[in-house]
């Protein structure tokens, strides 16, 4: 996949800063705006739903867990 980004002169400042977080990482810059990208598209989503996204856990799994850890609070109360 390749993709161009056009900025402006006032975008200078934003790019000066994809180049410095490139560099005191060592990736690259386009590996650091899609780390940016990525982190605005899953703020607001839950755990369950990232892990989903990203094939490490299936809905079914996520369910499970979450009846487990509701489990154990019920059972911590009772305690």
């Amino acid at each position: 996949m390749q993709i161009t980004i056009y900025y402006q002169d006032r975008d200078e400042y934003l790019m000066d800063k994809v180049e410095q977080k490139a560099e005191r990482e060592r990736r690259s810059k386009s590996s650091v705006i899609l780390s940016i990208i990525e982190s605005y598209f899953e703020a607001e989503k839950r755990i369950g739903e990232i892990l989903t996204d990203m094939d490490a856990a299936s809905p079914d799994q996520i369910s499970e867990g979450l009846e487990e850890q509701k489990e154990e609070r019920q059972e911590d109360k009772l305690g």
